[in-house]
């Protein structure tokens, strides 16, 4: 069951230690600020094509521009398909570097540990 405030779109920190320096902490933020701004981007881009190619549907009478109109609604399906897509998969990315970073940093701390 989902807990409230749970979604693919939540903000989520990335893992730091200590071996973070200040900038790598803000890069890492304005990574995923990036990643969720491009999302709304897809998104609003997927809604003004539906909406527009419902607007031509209904509101014109010209055949031509109601051939539009049925374009625009599969590519506001599939933008909005591509852009979830391309969200998640650099999502995974950050997420998947950050730890290899933090990975990385705790590794040579270890007794007799050689870093390979």
């Amino acid at each position: 069951m989902k807990t409230p405030g749970s979604s693919i779109f939540r903000f989520k920190p990335p893992r730091i230690t200590a071996g973070w320096t200040k900038t790598d902490i803000l890069a890492s933020y304005r990574t995923i600020l990036a990643n969720e701004r491009t999302v709304l981007a897809y998104i609003r881009t997927a809604l003004t094509l539906f909406v527009a190619g419902l607007t031509f549907i209904r509101f014109f009478e010209s055949f031509v521009i109601e051939l539009i109109g049925w374009i625009f609604i599969p590519l506001a399906i599939a933008t909005l398909a591509i852009g979830i897509f391309r969200y998640n998969r650099e999502k995974y990315q950050i997420h998947f570097l950050s730890h290899r970073k933090s990975e990385a940093d705790n590794s040579g701390k270890g007794e007799g540990h050689t870093g390979f």
